[in-house]
C-alpha cells in the first residue's frame, strides 16, 4: 500500500484561496481536493514526455480536447511518493485506459489491491450458480439464458463505460 498525501498537505490556506479564485464553479471541499489532487500530479507529469497521454502540456495549453485525463490524475496526485507516481503513471500510459478504468487501477495499486483476473471471476461466477442451483430447482436451459441476459447488461454497461470517456 502507498502512502496518501494527506488532506493538510495538498489543500493549504494558500492553495484553498488560490483554488476557489480559479474554479469559483467548484463549491465543495471534495471539489477543491480533487483540484489540488489534480495539479499537484500534472505540476509532476508534465515535464516528463513518456507521460504525455496523461498530460501534454502543449495541447493542454492549445485547449485541445483529450489534452489530458483528469480523472486518472486526481488519483494519481494522491501517491505521496513521487518516484512511484511516476513509476505508475509510465504504466498506465503505456496501457491507455479509459478514464474511470485508469483511476480505478490507480486507486487499487494506491490501496494495495490485487487486479481481479478472468479465472477468478468465472470461478466465483460457477459457484454462485451451484450455489443458486442448490437452492432452487432450476434446469441448466434456464441457468444459460440467465448468463445470456447478464451477457446483456454487461455488454450494456461497457458501451455506456466507452461513452462516458
Amino acid at each position: 500500500m502507498l502512502e496518501t498525501v494527506s488532506k493538510s498537505e495538498v489543500l493549504t490556506g494558500e492553495d484553498r484561496a488560490l483554488l476557489t479564485y480559479l474554479f469559483p464553479d467548484v463549491k465543495t471541499e471534495r471539489g477543491l481536493l480533487n483540484l489540488a489532487y489534480r495539479q499537484r500530479a500534472v505540476g509532476v507529469l508534465i515535464k516528463i514526455p513518456e507521460c504525455s497521454w496523461l498530460c501534454d502540456g502543449e495541447k493542454m495549453e492549445a485547449g485541445e480536447a483529450q489534452a489530458w485525463k483528469p480523472t486518472i490524475l486526481i488519483e494519481l496526485g494522491k501517491i505521496l511518493d513521487v518516484e512511484a507516481m511516476i513509476s505508475i503513471a509510465l504504466q498506465i500510459c503505456q496501457i491507455k485506459p479509459k478514464g474511470k478504468q485508469g483511476a480505478l487501477m490507480v486507486r487499487n495499486i494506491r490501496l494495495g489491491k490485487n487486479q481481479g483476473d478472468i479465472i477468478s471471476l468465472a470461478n466465483e461466477v460457477i459457484q454462485t450458480i451451484n450455489g443458486y442451483m442448490n437452492r432452487y430447482e432450476m434446469s441448466s436451459e434456464s441457468v444459460l439464458e440467465a448468463l445470456q441476459v447478464a451477457y446483456q447488461k454487461t455488454e450494456e454497461m461497457r458501451q455506456r463505460e466507452e461513452k462516458d470517456t
